[in-house]
């Protein structure tokens, strides 16, 4: 939620709080696995970039919102690979439902959404058992 409130109040979300997150959600990790979650959290974290980045290189997502699926993928490690692809469509359909509401709402095109927001609605309904 900190990440969605600063990309709408900054239009980024700093390198900061990327790394504070990264770092928590390897603590998290070896705090349930031990040592051996540090090779599969680095896993986790290079997982959607590496699925995402062509993406990025066409300007279809931003750098924060790609160090943000890189934060889902240290919490969930590689192990849960297909939760993190189901995540990262899970956001796109939700991001798609937004940009619709926008366009409706603000009669015009905008170029660009915040998709920190879907990122985060996408997580939290993955963690209340949505999906």
């Amino acid at each position: 939620m900190i990440a969605v409130a600063l990309d709408i109040q900054t239009n980024r979300i700093p390198n900061v709080f990327i790394i504070i997150s990264l770092i928590a959600g390897l603590s998290y990790q070896i705090h349930f696995l031990g040592f051996q979650a540090i090779p599969i959290s680095i896993l986790g974290t290079l997982f959607p970039i590496i699925l995402l980045f062509p993406i990025f290189i066409a300007r279809g997502l931003g750098a924060g919102d790609l160090k943000l699926f890189a934060v889902v993928g240290v919490f969930l490690s590689v192990m849960q690979y297909k939760k993190i692809v189901l995540i990262i469509f899970v956001s796109m359909g939700v991001g798609a439902i937004q940009a619709i509401i926008l366009i409706c709402v603000k009669r015009k095109y905008q170029p660009t959404i915040h998709f920190s927001i879907p990122i985060l609605i996408s997580t939290m309904l993955y963690l209340g058992g949505a999906y």
